[in-house]
């Protein structure tokens, strides 16, 4: 999956409002993309993988997180 396709799948969902734009989600897109060695000679950089789309949707759900995760704070 690249960026314009996961763009629009949360464009698909209906997400974005004030809070959450598209910026975000090219954020949470590109700190889920594994670095590659040789960004020059292959595209692998612009997909993502399942893993890395894992991760992705990770991050963005924790911006819409309403209660930080934070050492202070008991869940339970």
């Amino acid at each position: 999956m690249n960026l314009a396709e996961f763009i629009e799948l949360w464009k698909y969902l209906d997400l974005f409002d004030d809070l959450f734009s598209e910026r975000d989600v090219t954020v949470c897109f590109n700190y889920a993309i594994e670095t590659e060695v040789d960004e020059l000679e292959n595209d692998r950089h612009l997909e993502m993988g399942f893993v890395e789309f894992v991760e992705a949707f990770s991050r963005i759900a924790e911006k819409f997180s309403p209660i930080p995760m934070d050492d202070d704070v008991e869940m339970w």
